[in-house]
């Protein structure tokens, strides 16, 4: 069933990270192009012009491709360096005590060990800030949110419990959820600044921690595993969670100018929120991630629906082929579609066709494309029994879906507030479309 919301705007407090941003301003923002990069909206355009740097890009600009670079490839370059120390044979018992101590008995993603494996001093590193920089990665807030714990931010510690926990629900997934991935796993953003107090911890497939030295980077962002167990153990220590509500399925939607999600038969984060409450309080917080769509193109094969942009970055002009180019492109989408969908429902992840930029040009790569990512969190639901119920009673349908309604209303609110400040000229309205 397709959901949309309206387009009018409510009055809210706004919090930009890095830079503050005027809301007077946010047009000339939101249009902005960025001339040294030839930044305009991605397209399909197979008969664009090579698009190479300028040699006089600023030095700043070159250290975040550098980085985000890196940051992209970390899975490839960790894992070859993993085999590569195994090649010096003064290493090899360093290697052995690693491989046995922290790679083959190691269970920290799957047993709630990531809350001592997170590390706050590298968080807070700055080179976090050319990461989100490279975007930029900026967050939003409607209202406060009130502190898990006491928090001192002169040593990043934090104290006694004194508020509720969170689970945060990301939308939309995009192509690897990178203003979660990016902007959630670090300080980069000012998220200690923002939500001081909340102790926050991104999730993932559990398949990223078979990765040797890779699984370790990812746990010092305090990134770990979506397993149910995992998250009900960080919650019950306080620890707040960000779940990319559409996961995989919602990965294939991902296109410029597409806010199509799934989330009518995501309910199992509401369920765990519900076994998890204690008499702290915990709340759902929806978030929207506006761009996230934006910086990576993909060829998309879940049907033929085309945005409305100017003639110039149409990807297909489907009026001008012929019909048996459209029948053979159909079927190639289909083709493809089912295997993604295959890979989706047999293995938890899938695999969409990837247009981006790369380091020295801007129409082709694996580097994500400048584009900015304003994520905007949304008021806190606070969850509670119903009927009667108490912490230790099972957990019904009826307090499932309550909420699930709650939760949805809640994510509309952020899409209604955020829309008229950051959404682009071509973006359609939101959807859930599953």
């Amino acid at each position: 069933m397709n959901q949309e919301v309206a387009n009018n705007e409510n009055s809210a407090e706004s919090i930009g990270v890095g830079n503050n941003i005027d809301m007077k301003s946010t047009d000339t923002i939101n249009n902005k192009i960025t001339t040294n990069e030839l930044d305009t909206k991605p397209n399909l355009n197979t008969h664009a012009t090579n698009k190479i740097a300028p040699l006089n890009i600023p030095l700043i600009k070159r250290l975040q491709t550098l980085f985000i670079l890196f940051h992209s490839t970390s899975i490839v370059l960790l894992f070859s360096l993993y085999f590569l120390l195994w090649c010096i044979p003064y290493l090899w018992p360093l290697m052995i005590y690693y491989t046995m101590m922290y790679y083959l008995l190691d269970r920290s993603p799957v047993n709630g060990g990531v809350w001592y494996r997170r590390s706050e001093k590298f968080r807070s590193s700055i080179i976090w800030k050319a990461l989100v920089g490279y975007f930029p990665i900026k967050f939003h807030k409607i209202t406060d949110l009130k502190p898990t714990f006491k928090y001192d931010p002169n040593n990043n510690n934090i104290e006694e419990r004194i508020g509720p926990n969170y689970i945060f629900g990301y939308h939309p997934h995009g192509i690897i959820a990178t203003g979660v991935s990016s902007g959630f796993t670090n300080n980069g953003t000012g998220w200690n600044e923002i939500f001081p107090g909340i102790k926050c911890f991104v999730t993932t497939l559990v398949n990223q921690f078979r990765v040797p030295f890779y699984r370790d980077y990812l746990m010092a962002l305090g990134v770990t595993t979506v397993v149910k167990k995992n998250l009900k153990l960080l919650l019950n220590k306080g620890g707040s969670v960000v779940i990319v509500i559409g996961g995989a399925r919602e990965s294939l939607l991902a296109k410029p100018g597409l806010n199509s999600i799934v989330l009518n038969k995501r309910k199992g984060f509401v369920k765990l929120a519900l076994e998890s409450l204690d008499k702290n309080g915990l709340c759902l917080v929806p978030v929207y991630g506006f761009g996230e769509n934006d910086v990576y193109n993909v060829f998309y094969t879940d049907d033929f629906s085309m945005v409305n942009n100017d003639v110039e970055e149409k990807e297909f002009d489907m009026e001008n082929l012929d019909i048996q180019f459209k029948e053979k492109t159909k079927n190639i989408k289909q083709y493809i579609l089912k295997f993604q969908l295959y890979l989706k429902n047999n293995f938890g992840w899938t695999l969409p066709i990837v247009i981006s930029r790369g380091l020295f040009n801007y129409d082709f790569g694996i580097i994500p494309y400048r584009k900015p990512i304003n994520v905007v969190f949304g008021k806190p639901i606070s969850i509670s029994r119903l009927n009667g119920l108490t912490f230790s009673d099972p957990v019904t349908q009826e307090e499932i879906d309550y909420w699930h309604a709650k939760y949805v209303t809640g994510l509309l609110e952020v899409w209604k507030w955020g829309k008229p400040r950051f959404a682009n000229s071509y973006d359609e309205e939101l959807k859930i479309v599953e």
